[in-house]
């Protein structure tokens, strides 16, 4: 089958404008998080058209390796480094008042940000006014609501519909993850936070009556209104992940997780040459020489499966493995979240530019966002049809413009797999995206999944459907490098096939393991299991079970075919 063309598509989220010709660099580094919160909001302010004007270093080192990278490509010609009482008064203008709120209320902090973003304003901890209102007219918010929840439905109200429709997220501003607000302030973009039950006080927070706040806000959202930001954080578990993709696809959204996200108010401004980089990238994976069958051996997709959906991961995390020195020694498969292309296309360029022949990458969970396709999607929606189709045009559109056939779905939190109940979801993506050379199914093993049940074809084009066999540790935080590889080699020995040649998808924790653990991994393995790309893993698997003599499962028969 001929690979995706790279083709124009429907933007999911807004560009910012270009770059000025000289960007003010700024460190956040030494400020509390008050006084990062409102700087981050000011950014979002200066980077509006027509120029983006302000870069910021937040704590970390991921904007420092950007930044240099945006330099050499020459997106930012001139930089200028500010202080952060400089940047203030440099770009004051850019704020007609200030907005007070109050710090107990995850509520208050994002109605404060919001009107900001609607009024050209600077949200202000109370201890920080005297610091960031010189001379602005103060709005004190503080005792305007008793609870985070009447906050939310305030906003729900009176602000909602002054924002930009096409996207929402969910930001708890308390948190030290607060660098996505210079995108949220730049696009007016409405924000919530569910408070984590461990956390509420059952009267200014509230887990139960926030989440009803916020399910009255999604309802009113149009089907595939992205999520921006995410569900959890460090210091708030929120409504957790499982939950919030769950409540978030049901209304009809999908979520794209950004929560640690930073600069996009700049980086979405930039063009890249797209089609020129996927084409050289194309070009270094045609010089691959596929390895020969031999009817002994295993043939393994080794891939992250889990982090490269996001696009934080990738601007935040994923650079530092790709320096490791061992990346690209073997096939590996990284997933790629397809709408980092409108969020920050050079850090997507800066992947396919230093990819080797060995680094293959493809579609991430599940699809244009984070999703749960088989756990009622769009159910809630009025048309979940019509949902699901603009689900699915999104999703092939955004394939076409990676140039990747090859997509990750989530399927459920490692319960049994019924595949009469889930084909025709499956089906769904095989009959809208008619490229669509394989789909993996799982982030992790489902329960009583065995190897000899786990690939098969589905639909007219005979899509190759292939199942992960594998499954993390949920010690491997406080386990030491050793006993990781030692774990995920004893999980990938048992959940083998038992036939040859046999196929086989594993799941390389990104948080557990870097390209060096996974060579030593090869290594242990042996000669007997053989890791390939995806193209390969089908090529191998069409020449031993050619699509007209698609081989029944060994531990329970296909199910009837589903129209």
């Amino acid at each position: 089958m001929a690979p995706l063309r790279a083709e124009a598509a429907p933007r999911v989220f807004p560009p910012g404008p270009p770059p000025a010709e000289t960007v003010d660099v700024v460190s956040l580094h030494d400020l509390t998080p008050s006084l990062r919160l409102s700087l981050t909001c000011l950014q979002g302010l200066a980077n509006r058209p027509p120029r983006a004007r302000i870069y910021v270093l937040q704590p970390g080192d991921g904007d420092a390796f950007w930044l240099e990278y945006l330099k050499r490509k020459g997106y930012v010609r001139q930089t200028r480094q500010l202080a952060p009482i400089e940047a203030l008064n440099r770009h004051r203008g850019s704020c007609s008042k200030a907005f007070v709120y109050d710090p107990e209320l995850t509520g208050s902090m994002n109605a404060a940000i919001m009107l900001a973003s609607l009024e050209h304003g600077l949200p202000c901890h109370p201890q920080d006014v005297s610091a960031l209102a010189t001379g602005l007219p103060v709005v004190d918010l503080r005792g305007k609501w008793s609870s985070n929840a009447e906050a939310i439905a305030w906003a729900h109200r009176n602000l909602f519909p002054r924002m930009n429709r096409h996207m929402v997220a969910s930001m708890n501003p308390a948190a030290a993850e607060i660098s996505l607000y210079d995108y949220i302030t730049a696009h007016r973009v409405f924000t919530f936070w569910i408070t984590g039950k461990e956390r509420e006080d059952g009267r200014r927070r509230s887990h139960e009556a926030e989440r009803r706040a916020v399910e009255a806000v999604l309802r009113d959202c149009r089907p595939n209104t992205p999520v921006l930001g995410f569900w959890f954080t460090g210091t708030d578990p929120g409504i957790n992940e499982y939950t919030g993709v769950g409540l978030a696809g049901e209304t009809g959204q999908f979520t794209v997780v950004t929560s640690l996200s930073s600069n996009l108010s700049l980086l979405s401004g930039i063009q890249v040459p797209w089609t020129a980089t996927l084409r050289r990238y194309r070009d270094r994976l045609a010089e691959r020489r596929p390895p020969p069958l031999d009817t002994n051996r295993i043939y393994v997709c080794f891939e992250f499966t889990e982090s490269g959906d996001s696009p934080f991961y990738l601007q935040h995390v994923q650079w530092r493995q790709w320096r490791d020195p061992a990346r690209g020694i073997f096939p590996f498969n990284w997933n790629i979240g397809p709408t980092v292309l409108d969020l920050a296309p050079p850090i997507l360029q800066y992947y396919y530019e230093e990819a080797t022949a060995n680094d293959f990458f493809c579609v991430a969970l599940s699809g244009v966002g984070y999703t749960h396709p088989y756990r009622r999607l769009f159910a809630r929606t009025p048309s979940p049809e019509n949902a699901w189709r603009q689900y699915l045009v999104l999703t092939r559109a955004y394939m076409k413009r990676l140039g990747l056939p090859h997509l990750q779905l989530y399927t459920d939190a490692w319960f049994p797999f019924d595949r009469a109940r889930s084909d025709p979801v499956t089906l769904r993506f095989v009959k809208a995206i008619p490229e669509l050379r394989s789909i993996v199914l799982g982030m992790g093993r489902d329960g009583e999944l065995t190897g000899d049940s786990s690939t098969y074809r589905l639909g007219p084009g005979h899509v190759l459907v292939s199942h992960c066999l594998t499954r993390w540790d949920h010690k491997y935080a406080s386990k030491n490098r050793e006993q990781n590889i030692r774990w995920l080699l004893d999980d990938i020995r048992s959940h083998a096939p038992s036939e040859r040649p046999g196929f086989m998808h594993v799941m390389v924790l990104s948080w557990a393991y870097n390209p060096s653990d996974f060579v030593e991994l090869v290594r242990r393995l042996g000669p007997e299991y053989v890791p390939v790309t995806m193209d390969e893993f089908c090529d191998l698997y069409n020449r031993v079970y050619p699509a007209s003599t698609d081989r029944p499962s060994r531990n329970r028969p296909n199910p009837p075919a589903v129209p």
